[in-house]
């Protein structure tokens, strides 16, 4: 039970405030992973990946804490990190979605579970999202590229894979958006909403040029595959990418 809580620790330091460790002149080398989580015998989908350092597991605070069903709130000037579940807020301050998006892996962005009130409506014009704005936010770092709403648990990805958004989809490719970043609430990937909606060309990006996984579960056990039928272009597109 130490390492857990110390690796949570650790992990909302490093989620929360991107460059903590460095700061302390430490250089550490960490291992991302992957781990089935579950959830009182449920799994359960974490947007961002687990890290393993000394053979130590560091799961990312504010992920692991959404799927437990607390809030996280972070101040960035007491680099203090709240947890709550009892739908108080502790802090002052909050520093969540200005902080820095966070490292890449492989051309990914590895997230930090930004979360965002009205997320689609903030960035919004005449009811479709608006690929200047959006733009223009990220730059500034008003808004992380893999910014998720605070009610639907939608990524701007999925939400510009909903809208069948190819503008919006361009500006979030360009600034290396995460592919695989889940849903907070339901866990569904973007590949999951793409087949979902049948939309072909976001399948094709996701699988072709990302190059996702498509054997990641959603919070009811199903991968994409799952979601279509036999026989259909969805169904033997994913064949063909089995991994």
């Amino acid at each position: 039970m130490k390492k857990f809580v110390a690796g949570v620790l650790v992990g909302a330091v490093v989620a929360t405030a991107g460059s903590a460790l460095a700061a302390q002149n430490e250089t550490i080398s960490a291992t991302f992973t992957e781990f089935n989580i579950l959830v009182n015998g449920k799994q359960a989908s974490l947007g961002d990946k687990p890290v393993v350092i000394e053979g130590s597991s560091y799961l990312p605070v504010r992920a692991i804490s959404n799927t437990l069903g607390y809030q996280v709130q972070y101040d960035g000037e007491s680099r203090t990190i709240s947890l709550a579940n009892d739908g108080n807020k502790y802090l002052k301050t909050d520093d969540s979605n200005t902080q820095p998006v966070g490292k890449t892996e492989d051309n990914k962005q590895v997230s930090n579970g930004n979360f965002v009130k009205d997320l689609k409506g903030k960035y919004s014009k005449d009811g479709k999202l608006d690929a200047e704005l959006i733009k223009k936010a990220i730059g500034s770092k008003e808004v992380s590229v893999n910014a998720q709403d605070e009610v639907s648990g939608d990524s701007l990805l999925i939400l510009a894979i909903k809208e069948n958004n190819f503008a919006v989809y361009q500006v979030l490719k360009d600034n290396k958006v995460d592919p695989e970043l889940a849903n907070s609430k339901d866990g569904r990937t973007p590949l999951h909403i793409a087949v979902i909606e049948k939309n072909s060309f976001f399948m094709g990006e996701l699988l072709s040029v990302f190059k996702v996984k498509t054997k990641l579960t959603d919070k009811d056990g199903k991968v994409p595959q799952d979601y279509t039928q036999k026989g259909t272009d969805e169904y033997t597109a994913l064949r063909g990418f089995d991994k």
